[in-house]
């Protein structure tokens, strides 16, 4: 780890006070695009109701590129629709929400 990520993660834990800090590459792999838990306002979404109310709200666009696809006792658990479980790539990689962009 450089010195520039070492201050990247510092700033990150101590002055911004995140619980976590992600760093790295994408693997290209997909995992961040199915089997996910999404967090909304630092809560993870619990109901289809919810989920749908934050949906039809047009501020939040990258809720129109997932769909719930299982529950647990946790919350919803919510896949890509834009992902080719195939091909393990995004059909629409131009056109990904910013989310995405940024990760990791």
């Amino acid at each position: 780890m450089t010195l520039f990520e070492k201050i990247k993660k510092f700033y990150h834990l101590k002055i911004l006070k995140r619980n976590y800090y992600r760093f790295g590459k994408c693997k290209q792999c997909g995992c961040c695009c199915e089997n996910i838990y999404v967090r909304h306002g630092g809560n993870v979404i619990k109901t289809e109701e919810e989920f749908e109310n934050i949906k039809n709200n047009d501020s939040y666009t990258f809720y129109k590129h997932i769909e719930i696809i299982d529950k647990d006792d946790f919350g919803l658990i919510f896949s890509c629709k834009k992902f080719d479980k195939n091909k393990r790539l995004c059909t629409d990689h131009k056109n990904r929400p910013s989310i995405c962009r940024n990760y990791p």
